[in-house]
This record gives structure tokens, C-alpha cells and sequence, in this order.
């Protein structure tokens, strides 16, 4: 199991591929013999190694981000959303993963829960890439072990296509129908907001971390006028509402006031202000200030009169259900790549990709996949051409790098990553999540 390594530093809990707490009590006794304390013989409890092992981790990542950086990127993927127990198991009513969504929907239309009223199984499945058809026939809804990666970005790329070519060519189409197609689409758009709406509970503790791991990054910041930049990916509101209760001042390209239109100028502003001392004035910035930049949209944002407006996810969700094509999100298709040089998309990737190339800057990711190729490889250039980058990758799949093992879940981006970490470039990877119960980010990270 890798657990941590940078380009000095390569640390692996040896375990079987099936494994349980006994196993895992011996692998951890052998790595405290060996890697912490070799010349101490006693029989310790689980607990007391388990606590050596992170604490042995939290060393070595705070060696690696030692340094006042002038310059701190959390870039937080759909994995930082994931809230897990004490006992490891995922909170379903949180963090669903792109994959999570896709099945939900593609159960929803072809399993037991099959929804009718939308389409039958034969014509909804004409969204398919063909060489999946006969693959999707095979599955099995009451058994996992035979449900493969739902293609929901090819999938809805085709229901476009056919969409748009009915109302191009203004022929009637059957099988279906351009309304029923519509009424798929709607469908799936709706499904994926309902998703990533968490329902937060104003009497209960908030689930998510994100405030724990941003206070931790503020901290590493040296120049009080900088502010943390967070970058995500996700739709939903959990950094925003993992902020709400600790005076958080969010800087999210959007106008104060009752107006809120997007508006980029907007991150160029600092909160500070004057302290009259006795023979001079001093100026001080507000504390536990970020810039907030959602590259792909959010639940909460819509376009009214060619403006992106902050609005309610009820009003989101009532445009899909009116067939309006109104809502600022990019969801997953073939054409998400050229969505992301449309308005204020491209302005926010503009500010992340300059914010890497910026001297004495530390990026970490969290929960991100490095599946979304132009993220990936804006990422992975700025590494190459930024020699003062260093770039702190966590994950709770951090993947076995070697190429040898042909791990069908290794992209070419960890790849590519992991081979300019073993170049000596200043890369660490970790793994760990956001939200977990014990030893979360912000444990690793100050």
C-alpha cells in the first residue's frame, strides 16, 4: 500500500491484496521496528502504531512543505467531498463521485428502478457507444462485481447530437422522440444536480473538513496580502458552507451586495484597513481570506440577460425543468473542453494557470482524479517550467506507479507526474482525503 513518497522518500505499508485489522497490526509492528524505533521489542496495541505510522507520515509531508510560500493552490476535486466513519465506510448522503452519479442514472434507466416514462431500454440505449451496447446487456444491478465505468460523457455527447440534429434538420424524429429526448436530457441534468445538493442540517456538525485543511494552508502563506486560492471542480457547496461558521470572507468572482453578477475584477480585490500607532500608520489585511474559483460552475449559478448571476438551486433546477439553457455548469460531454473557454470559465482557468506559474507557489490537490485532461496537463506544464512549484498530490488512491503492473486505473497524467517526481522535480504524493474520520489532510499538512 504507498502512502507517501517525494523525490527522496518512499514510504509502502507491505500488505496482502486481502487483508484485515490482524494483518494490518503486523504490517504496521514490522514498520515501526523498521522505521521508527528498531531497538523497541514490546507487543503494542493497534492503536499506539497506527498513531507512530501517521505520525511518522505527518514528518515527512511537513519536511517536504517546510517554506513560507508567497503563493498556496488547493485545487479540490469531486474525492474531497467524500465523508467517511470511523470505520472507513462512505457516508452516501455525501461526496458522490462522477462514477456514483453515472450509475445512479444509468440504473435509473436501464436496472430495476427502470424509469419508462423516459425512454424504454431499446431507444435509450442508442446513446451508447456502440461497442458498449452488448457489454451494458450483461449487467447485473444486484451484483457490482459485473457493472463497468458507466460512459455518461459519451453518453450525453450522443443525446446532444441527436438532439441538435432533429432541431437542425426540423425532421421528425421516432424512437425516440425529440421531446422524449429532451425529457432525457432534463432528466440527467436534474439527476446530477440532486446529487451534489447536500441537505445541510443547520443543528448538526458540519461533515466536511474543507475549513480544517484551508486554515492549515493560510498558515504557510508569508505575505499577508496574499490571499489562498482554492480551485475546484465540484458543483456543490461544501467549501462554502464548510466556511460559513468561522468568518471566512470568500472571494468568489461574484459582486457583494444584492446585485451578484460574476464579475473576474473581483479577485484583484484585499480586504485591509488603517491602525493609527503613534508615529505612524500601519496597514493591516484581514485574516482567513481566499479567492474561491469554481472552473466548472456550481448548483447555485445561472445566466439571466447574458449575465452570470448567483442565484437559489431551486430557481437552477426550475430553468432545467423548463427546458432553459440557462445554467453555468459544465457537465460532463465531449465538448466540456470548449465549454471551458467560454465565459467566466475561461477566465478562472486563466487565473489558476498563472497562479502556478507564479514564483515560490505550493499546489496541493485534493480527491482530484487527474482525470480531466486540460486540468491535468495545465498542471503538469506548469511543473516543467516553474522550477519553484511544489506540488503536494493527495489522493485516497494513490496509485503503484510502476507501468509494469499495466493497473488499469493509472492514467497517463499520475504517470507522467510520477516520472518528473523520479526526475527530481519537487512533487510529493499522499494518501489521504479531505473528510476522512482519523488522520485527515489537515493533520498532514500543519
Amino acid at each position: 500500500m504507498q502512502l507517501y513518497r517525494d523525490k527522496e522518500i518512499d514510504i509502502e505499508l507491505s500488505l496482502p491484496d486481502k487483508y484485515n485489522k490482524q494483518d494490518k497490526k503486523k504490517a504496521l509492528s514490522k514498520f515501526y521496528r523498521d522505521k521508527i524505533n528498531p531497538d523497541d521489542d514490546n507487543d503494542h496495541d493497534f492503536v499506539f502504531l497506527e498513531k507512530q505510522l501517521h505520525k511518522f507520515l505527518k514528518r515527512a509531508v511537513l519536511r517536504f512543505i517546510s517554506k513560507d510560500y508567497s503563493n498556496v493552490v488547493l485545487l479540490v476535486g469531486a474525492g474531497a467531498s467524500v465523508v467517511t466513519n470511523e470505520n472507513g465506510n462512505i457516508n452516501s448522503n455525501y461526496g458522490k463521485t462522477m462514477q456514483d452519479i453515472s450509475w445512479n442514472i444509468f440504473n435509473q434507466l436501464y436496472g430495476t428502478n427502470n424509469l419508462e416514462e423516459y425512454l424504454d431500454e431499446k431507444d435509450a440505449k442508442i446513446f451508447l457507444p456502440k461497442d458498449q451496447q452488448e457489454k451494458f446487456e450483461k449487467v447485473n444491478f444486484d451484483d457490482e462485481s459485473t457493472w463497468f465505468s458507466f460512459p455518461l460523457e459519451e453518453y450525453i455527447s450522443n443525446l446532444n447530437l441527436y438532439i441538435q440534429d432533429a432541431e437542425m434538420s426540423g425532421k421528425k424524429v421516432r424512437n425516440p422522440s425529440l421531446s422524449q429526448a429532451k425529457k432525457l436530457k432534463r432528466f440527467i441534468l436534474l439527476s446530477i444536480l440532486d446529487s451534489v445538493d447536500y441537505n445541510f442540517d443547520s443543528t448538526s456538525k458540519m461533515p466536511f473538513k474543507h475549513d480544517k485543511v484551508i486554515l492549515k494552508l493560510l498558515n504557510l502563506i508569508h505575505s499577508d496580502s496574499s490571499k489562498l486560492m482554492v480551485a475546484t471542480i465540484n458543483y456543490d457547496l461544501a467549501i462554502e458552507k464548510s466556511l460559513e461558521k468561522d468568518n471566512f470572507t470568500i472571494f468568489d468572482g461574484f459582486e457583494f451586495g444584492n446585485n451578484k453578477e460574476f464579475n473576474d475584477d473581483m479577485y484583484e480585490w484585499v480586504l485591509s484597513k488603517e491602525v493609527n500607532n503613534i508615529n505612524t500608520k500601519q496597514v493591516i489585511y484581514k485574516k482567513h481570506v481566499i479567492d474561491l474559483l469554481k472552473i466548472h460552475g456550481s448548483i447555485n449559478w445561472i445566466e439571466k440577460e447574458n449575465k452570470v448571476t448567483k442565484s437559489t438551486v431551486e430557481e437552477v433546477k426550475s430553468t432545467i425543468r423548463d427546458n432553459s439553457n440557462h445554467v453555468k455548469m459544465i457537465f460532463p460531454s465531449s465538448n466540456k473542453y470548449a465549454q471551458s473557454y467560454e465565459e467566466p470559465y475561461f477566465d478562472l482557468m486563466s487565473r489558476f494557470q498563472n497562479k502556478l506559474h507564479q514564483p515560490n507557489t505550493l499546489l496541493v490537490t485534493s480527491g482530484f482524479s487527474f482525470g480531466d485532461n486540460h486540468i491535468s496537463r495545465m498542471i503538469i506544464n506548469a511543473i516543467k517550467h516553474n522550477s519553484s512549484l511544489d506540488c503536494l498530490i493527495t489522493d485516497y488512491n494513490i496509485h503503484n506507479f510502476d507501468k509494469k503492473t499495466e493497473q488499469e486505473d493509472v492514467n497517463d497524467n499520475w504517470s507522467d507526474l510520477d516520472d518528473l517526481r523520479d526526475r527530481g522535480y519537487n512533487i510529493a504524493f499522499l494518501k489521504a482525503t479531505m473528510c476522512s474520520y482519523n488522520y485527515d489532510l489537515s493533520y498532514y499538512v500543519g
